[in-house]
């Protein structure tokens, strides 16, 4: 692939299968790190399966000359991190993802990564975002009505989002830029009015809808705690998610709880779980199973089902992303 640069009001577009190509997984994370950390730039897109980085200034009035060495730089960086990471790799998690989006809001980044999983189907992670921030409402508002988008569906305790676009009508490039101008530029009615704690409440019959749906989520939370197979951790979210916009005292004590607080603090700031944690769960697997086996009576049938639910559980267990040491501790700090 021929090296390819333009510069055109702000943008600053860059085309090197070269240096952008699949894999390159710690490269790009630097890279955005970089130049995010330049309060001059807006917002970053790498498409590593089709070798392009978009740069967004937040003016026009940048020179090419200040956006070539911002970005020289940056990539100097980003090449320099890479490798000095040597043969430590990142968690399985980011295997395969070649889409990479950095936007700069009003208080804080947000940071999503993915893969195009077919021809005009992205699908992304939000792997960060300001605490509170309404990604999934204000990309709906945003590209509703936008021609050429088919789809938007966002699982928000999932921090996942499925979007389907028509690729006869859009490029890969063309999406991409809708997004981070979509979340950059988003108008303020598009976001619910936070409270004074910070939570974000629903008003009317959907607050009310969005308690029971957090007490009920959080039922099945414990009841993947006593019954191997049925998972935890996404009752636990769902219901953290329903509970911070419905009840602020429900929400804080599920938090503050000894059981669930940690393993909840954790996966907002990491999107991810300590090894402790993951002990911990599967320490409640290893009890469930004493349980059901010591006080009910099983067939060889049943205990076998039983068997294998607990294998399920503990495998799910073990593939959620895991902390590191100095991560883990921050958390608890």
């Amino acid at each position: 692939m021929q090296t390819s640069v333009r510069y055109e009001s702000g943008r600053l577009w860059v085309a090197d299968g070269r240096v952008f190509r699949s894999g390159r997984i710690r490269l790009a994370q630097a890279l955005i790190d970089e130049l995010m950390a330049k309060t001059a730039v807006r917002s970053v897109e790498l498409d590593l399966a089709s070798g392009t980085c978009r740069i967004r200034w937040n003016t026009s009035g940048i020179s090419v000359a200040e956006a070539a060495a911002t970005y020289t730089a940056a990539l100097a960086a980003a090449r320099i991190s890479e490798s000095t990471a040597g043969g430590r790799g990142r968690s399985d998690d980011s295997k395969g993802e070649s889409l990479w989006l950095a936007c700069r809001l009003d208080n804080g980044v947000l940071l999503a990564r993915g893969e195009a999983v077919r021809s005009g189907r992205f699908r992304l992670r939000i792997v960060g975002a300001p605490e509170g921030y309404p990604w999934a409402d204000v990309l709906r508002a945003s590209l509703a009505q936008c021609p050429g988008i088919a789809s938007i569906r966002a699982r928000r305790w999932r921090s996942r989002l499925d979007l389907d676009f028509d690729s006869d009508r859009l490029t890969r490039a063309q999406v991409l830029d809708a997004l981070t101008v979509a979340w950059g530029t988003a108008d303020a009615k598009a976001r619910p009015t936070p409270t004074a704690s910070g939570e974000l409440i629903a008003r009317g019959p959907r607050r009310w809808l969005y308690l029971a749906l957090g007490i009920g989520s959080f039922g099945l939370a414990v009841l993947g705690l006593l019954l191997p197979g049925v998972p935890t951790v996404p009752f636990l979210l769902a219901s953290s998610y329903y509970l911070a916009r419905s009840s602020r005292r429900l929400h804080r004590r599920l938090l503050d709880s000894r059981v669930f607080g940690g393993l909840l603090r954790e996966w907002r700031a990491y999107r991810a779980l300590s090894r402790e944690s993951k002990r911990r769960l599967a320490s409640f697997v290893a009890i469930a199973i004493v349980i059901s086996t010591a006080f009910a009576p099983l067939s060889p049938a049943l205990l076998m089902t039983v068997a294998a639910m607990a294998v399920l559980s503990l495998y799910g267990i073990h593939r959620l992303p895991e902390l590191g040491a100095v991560d883990a501790q921050s958390v608890i700090a």
